[in-house]
């Protein structure tokens, strides 16, 4: 197994941030390290195919005319998955992020930790020779993921017991890292949309969050941070599975929804299947569907802007991220949300919508994966 050490990896980031490559001297330049170390770590990687030379640069100078370093597209490759309620997407792609293989898997949740100790063998007979080109690997998985010994808790198929991955490291000793799916959609558009966030507060799809702060991403000691679902808005609420009433993935939850709207919505769309249905009522908001029904769709979001608005006023945080797969926060619901948290906060924030695309979806792991030789954001 190949590792890099810091600097190593300081510098392949640097080569990595250069779509169109850089000189040694301007990785010097950048990194205010020594020519002698960045000559060293710019040999490794050359001699482990992380990195390829390029065309000479021009110069007036006497020296040794220097190559452009560029990262090598064709050689290296980094592979993932991410686990969904009933499926894994299994990715394989290059060091910048181009996807060479996806696979979807359908998966039972009891068969899924069987299912990924086979990938190895697996992505062996889909790729022949390339496999030995992997040089990472990754799992993006919802639940409370500790990164330092590779376990997960509280995840669909983890129930109550927590699962190690330590086996499967031992079987495929290459650079492995294991993410929660909420941090690493937000790595993903860090790294490949070239955002820069200092501190922000990012809530996904499913009412999960991640926080920057002061440039650091933030797990928590065993990986359990950002349940911005399980912030409880009203005692008096509904009950939440995590035991608490009233909490934001309880008000917002398929049952309580269709109870809340059961008295004024046809029965037609409330027997609709739970993603269609949500959509449905995002769809409804913004046609101004009945004056009832918005004043109660209303009345929901402003528990959700409340709650994101005492987060970021408590954690001083002026980016707030919200994913538009989640249909309330796209649209005239998005909208409202906006102007309900400028009103409600003390502070400035800058309030922006997340939109992946299929592609981008599935470059989540390699994104992950890539952190393991680049470093983290």
């Amino acid at each position: 197994m190949i590792e890099l050490s810091e600097k190593e990896k300081l510098v392949l980031h640097t080569i990595w941030n250069k779509k169109f490559g850089i000189s040694q001297t301007d990785i010097k330049d950048s990194l205010k390290i020594s020519k002698a170390t960045i000559s060293r770590a710019v040999n490794k990687l050359l001699d482990y195919k992380f990195v390829k030379e390029g065309e000479l640069i021009p110069t007036n100078s006497k020296g040794r005319p220097q190559k452009l370093l560029l990262v090598n597209d064709k050689k290296i490759l980094v592979s993932g998955i991410m686990i969904r309620s009933n499926h894994y997407n299994l990715v394989v792609g290059n060091l910048n992020g181009e996807i060479k293989y996806s696979e979807k898997i359908d998966i039972k949740s009891i068969d899924i930790i069987k299912s990924i100790n086979n990938i190895p063998n697996h992505l062996k007979e889909k790729l022949g020779e390339k496999f030995e080109n992997i040089m990472a690997f990754s799992i993006v998985t919802p639940g409370y993921v500790n990164k330092k010994d590779y376990t997960i808790r509280k995840s669909f198929f983890a129930k109550k017991q927590e699962i190690s991955f330590k086996n499967f490291i031992n079987d495929w000793p290459i650079l492995f890292q294991i993410e929660n799916d909420v941090n690493a959609s937000l790595i993903t558009k860090i790294l490949f949309d070239s955002a820069t966030f200092k501190s922000t507060f990012y809530i996904d799809k499913g009412f999960g969050a991640s926080f920057i702060i002061n440039n650091k991403l933030i797990r928590g000691e065993k990986g359990g941070e950002g349940e911005f679902g399980h912030f409880q808005v009203d005692p008096k609420g509904p009950k939440c599975w995590c035991g608490k009433n009233g909490c934001i993935s309880a008000f917002f939850s398929e049952g309580y929804l269709k109870e809340y709207y059961k008295n004024i919505l046809p029965k037609t769309y409330l027997n609709l299947e739970k993603n269609v249905f949500l959509d449905t009522l995002s769809d409804l908001y913004n046609e101004r569907f009945t004056e009832i029904y918005v004043t109660m769709y209303e009345e929901l979001l402003e528990k959700l802007a409340n709650a994101i608005t005492n987060v970021t006023d408590l954690l001083c945080i002026d980016n707030i991220i919200l994913n538009t797969i989640n249909p309330f926060f796209r649209g005239n619901s998005y909208k409202f949300l906006k102007d309900k948290i400028n009103e409600y906060s003390s502070r400035n924030n800058k309030i922006l919508p997340m939109i992946f695309t299929e592609n981008e979806i599935k470059q989540i792991p390699l994104a992950v994966s890539l952190t393991s030789l680049i470093g983290e954001i």
